[in-house]
């Protein structure tokens, strides 16, 4: 920890690394469920699991082929997706969950998953932006910080999917994150990991991207209570160090009495 609050002066004599956390959200503030999530990789393995991602799309029939894996629009045929055989979706589903569960030998780091499922009723004294969003950037830099404790050096750069509602939102409330902490109440502090501000692209140009609308949906699905077969392959790609799940969070009221991983885990370190 001490070496993580050394930074500017030991970060300053070496090289450092970054990290890419692609996020996206799924659901609605009107829906029994927000999630945010997404998936951090390493700024050296952004251009190979792209390409990975790249010629599983070019695998599929047409129309499909070559399209945007959207992971809504796979599951209810929309766009591109209409008439597409039902095989072939399930290939791109399971495609993307296998290749966050059992990434390439090649890459330097393993993809690193987070998503932030709210319960929206449990949670209508909070903001339904500020709350789920804090946590995701809040679990995000608690990995960069037990990074840097260790002597890996590394800093977070946000890139987010295209969103007029809450690109200037965003990107205001991560310059309090960064210097003060929570502003939902919560106990987070500094979110000091993070090198900039979010960056906002458009999914259609960011495969990566359509990885974390990926993890985003499949969270969703499975806290909705929607066929999910994904999330129990993707699950152990979810931050987790000796035991305990940092990267998938529950926001509800009943934790106590949930099953999910996310309120099992919680439980058990009290």
């Amino acid at each position: 920890m001490r070496l993580f609050l050394r930074w500017p002066a030991i970060a300053s004599r070496l090289p450092l690394l970054m990290f890419l956390a692609y996020m996206d959200e799924s659901g609605t503030t009107s829906d029994e469920y927000l999630v945010v999530g997404g998936v951090l990789v390493h700024e050296r393995d952004a251009w190979p699991l792209s390409r990975t991602v790249d010629a599983l799309a070019n695998q599929l029939p047409f129309p499909a082929k070559g399209a945007e894996l959207h992971t809504s629009f796979i599951h209810s045929g929309k766009k591109e997706w209409r008439g597409v055989p039902r095989a072939a979706k399930r290939s791109a589903l399971d495609g993307m969950a296998e290749l966050l569960a059992k990434p390439l030998p090649t890459l330097v780091h393993p993809p690193v998953l987070f998503a932030v499922a709210m319960h929206n009723r449990s949670n209508l004294h909070h903001d339904p932006i500020e709350r789920p969003y804090e946590e995701f950037f809040a679990r995000c830099n608690g990995f960069v910080r037990r990074k840097a404790s260790a002597g890996d050096l590394h800093q977070c750069l946000p890139i987010a999917d295209k969103s007029d509602k809450i690109e200037r939102r965003l990107q205001n409330l991560m310059q309090v994150w960064r210097a003060r902490g929570a502003t939902t109440g919560a106990q987070i502090g500094p979110l000091a990991g993070f090198a900039e501000v979010p960056v906002f692209v458009d999914s259609r140009a960011s495969r990566i991207i359509q990885l974390a609308d990926f993890v985003c949906n499949t969270v969703y699905r499975y806290y909705s209570g929607f066929a999910a077969p994904e999330f129990e392959t993707i699950l152990p790609a979810f931050d987790s160090e000796a035991g305990r799940l940092h990267g998938l969070t529950h926001l509800v009221g009943g934790y106590r009495s949930c099953s999910c991983p996310a309120c099992a885990s919680r439980r058990r370190q009290g």
